[in-house]
């Protein structure tokens, strides 16, 4: 899978997640490639290195069929984790309202 198809597999199973806590806007990665996503807005976009704040969680995948994947529940967050198929500048927590964009009848909360 490329950029291009992981935008458009993406953008048609996102929808916003309604909720002012949940408000993320990150930044996924593989390689040079990057697309920016917004829970707030369910919006999926490619965007270019050079317009991303360091403020802003960037998630680094080994692929973007693991981004996907991890995205709609098919691969599990925490053995991609673990094996470092995923890493995080720090924000990891952020991934979990990305995740109820793209997963029908999860959560929209972290677990505990």
């Amino acid at each position: 899978m490329n950029r291009k198809e992981c935008i458009e597999l993406l953008s048609k199973t996102g929808r916003p997640v309604h909720s002012l806590a949940e408000d993320v806007t990150a930044v996924l990665q593989v390689g040079d490639e990057r697309i920016l996503v917004s829970s707030s807005e369910g919006t999926v976009s490619s965007v270019s290195g050079n317009t991303v704040n360091d403020t802003i969680p960037v998630f680094t995948f080994d692929s973007w069929s693991t981004a996907t994947g991890i995205l709609q529940g098919t691969t599990d967050l925490g053995s991609a984790f673990l094996n470092g198929r995923i890493r995080s500048n720090g924000y990891l927590t952020a991934l979990f309202p990305l995740m109820a964009m793209f997963q029908v009848g999860r959560s929209q909360s972290a677990p505990d």
